[in-house]
């Protein structure tokens, strides 16, 4: 979805993002809610074990989902961020580099990293009780107009007052979230929070100008606080203008951008269908948005003609279907996507239409896909699409996505039957996340697992849907940029937010915003 700001109280310029500064878009909503009761039941397995000392690494024994498919065996993480082993069997263990880590027995799916290719995260303190859309729509156009969609506009109003926007910020906004008031770090992290929870590890977000503060959780991957060594991946909510779609042809060319994430095709007429061919005569050299470097975020109105054009040029497809679902009642044609060789990957949007998280879209499009392309997709395909495919989407595949020596360790383990392990994660809830890991450093699990947790006696007490977790926000002996916040100020300070915003902004449409939306939506507010 975009976010096209239609305010009543102010217009928004919505502005197309560079490597470092993202565009601010806007979303989309699927009716269905949050299913995360519908994991497996009962608190974390008792043979889960941990011993050994995680600073020197961590080894880690179960159903491994590898580069070449599923083994029972180990992965070694290094403390440098790094996999050093990936290996069937005990032959990690005989690794010199092993010696005296921590060892972690997991009885489920050991697995990488999700990757969200497609979120606007900001808008993540919200779900489907602060907005969903009264009817289906033709284009996205249509939808954030404030005649049709009013209680979307006052939200959009609440996230630019909190965010202290450059435009579109309501008159009304409080003066307290001016500047250095602003509340983006926490707006971030909490949508970071509902993405580890969920075994996501890296996050395309459209957050705008990037802040130090969003170097602590998921990688913010569309930043340059990504805790990569660059960034090379720029995104637009909108088509772009002459001079930046010129200036993304020239940034192809000297290797600046290696992936262009850009929303085009959203919805089901004509207009929508035309945004293709825009995208070929936009720039001054016809066509040079046609690149393996370009991945087009929805593609809902395409039909074989594009797909076809794009697999020409190398192209690749990001997509959502739950939001599509819920604005359009209908989604992007993967079938006749994939019959044309294109490469997809699978995410969820924004969390008050789109799904709550990674898993709980992954659900949804394999019930899509049994109800409406007789099982089509399978759980392989679905898990492929969240991790290697989204790692090529975003010209990361040498860095993430895949389970091997030598690429980041970027993993998530989900308790569960090990025989059939993509049926697992499908399947999967966050509270059957056994554990995320981001770079080496363990984020959030279970509370058996609390002993490789990175933040150490500052990881805090989570409860995901009455399974008990331990999850780390703040980091250990950081003092600046909003590192140091917990989970619990990071709430506290959103809700706090929420509840002033109520009574400041114009009551006539709609209830309250507070409370926050919570990490993990076992059910809705």
């Amino acid at each position: 979805m975009r976010a096209v700001l239609g305010l009543s109280l102010a217009t928004v310029l919505v502005l197309i993002a560079s490597c470092s500064d993202q565009t601010n878009p806007a979303s989309t909503t699927p009716v269905v809610t949050p299913e995360e009761d519908a994991g497996t039941d009962g608190p974390a397995d008792e043979t889960s074990t941990v011993t050994g000392d995680p600073t020197k690494g961590i080894l880690l024994e179960g159903t491994v989902l590898g580069e070449s498919g599923p083994f029972e065996g180990q992965v070694l993480t290094l403390p440098d961020g790094t996999i050093g082993c990936a290996e069937p069997g005990k032959a990690c263990e005989a690794e010199p580099q092993a010696a005296g880590v921590a060892r972690v027995t997991i009885d489920g799916v050991i697995s990488p990293g999700l990757i969200d290719t497609h979120n606007h995260i900001l808008f993540d303190i919200f779900d489907n009780s602060d907005w969903l859309p009264k009817q289906l729509y033709q284009n996205h156009d249509d939808w954030t107009k404030d005649t049709n969609e009013p209680r979307y506009t006052v939200m959009v109003d609440v996230k630019q007052c909190l965010e202290d926007a450059s435009q579109g910020k309501p008159v009304w906004c409080p003066t307290k979230f001016d500047g250095t008031g602003n509340l983006k770090c926490e707006m971030e992290k909490w949508g970071e929070m509902k993405g580890l929870a969920a075994g996501t590890t890296s996050i395309v977000g459209l957050p705008g100008t990037g802040l130090p503060c969003y170097q602590s959780l998921a990688r913010t991957i569309d930043t340059q606080f990504n805790d990569l060594e660059t960034d090379k991946v720029q995104t637009a909510a909108i088509t772009p203008s002459k001079a930046t779609a010129d200036g993304v042809c020239a940034n192809y060319a000297s290797g600046k951008t290696a992936a262009y994430l850009i929303h085009v095709g959203e919805g089901l007429d004509a207009k929508a269908l035309d945004e293709f061919t825009k995208l070929g005569t936009i720039t001054t050299t016809p066509g040079c948005l046609y690149a393996p470097q370009t991945a087009i975020t929805h593609g809902t109105a395409f039909t074989a003609t594009e797909f076809a054009a794009m697999k020409a040029k190398d192209m690749k497809l990001t997509w959502s279907p739950a939001s599509n679902m819920a604005l359009y009642g209908a989604t992007t044609n993967i079938p006749l996507a994939l019959d044309n060789g294109l490469t997809v990957s699978l995410a969820p949007d924004w969390s008050m239409g789109g799904s709550q998280n990674m898993l709980d879209e992954l659900r949804f499009a394999k019930q899509h896909s049994d109800t409406k392309w007789g099982g089509r997709l399978k759980s392989q395909d679905l898990v492929t699409m969240a991790t290697k495919n989204a790692a090529i989407v975003l010209g990361l595949s040498d860095r993430i996505g895949t389970i091997k020596k030598g690429m980041l360790a970027d993993i998530f383990a989900v308790r569960g039957a090990r025989a059939a392990p993509y049926d697992t994660i499908v399947s999967a809830s966050a509270k059957d996340v056994a554990l995320t890991m981001v770079g080496g450093k363990v984020l959030y699990g279970d509370t058996s697992f609390r002993a490789v947790g990175a933040g150490g006696a500052a990881c805090e007490d989570f409860d995901s849907c009455g399974t008990p977790k331990f999850l780390c926000v703040a980091e250990p002996g950081k003092t600046t940029d909003k590192l140091n916040q917990t989970y619990a100020q990071v709430h506290d300070i959103l809700e706090a937010a929420l509840k002033d915003i109520d009574v400041a902004r114009p009551q006539a449409i709609g209830g309250n915003f507070a409370p926050v939306t919570p990490v993990v939506g076992c059910s809705v507010k």
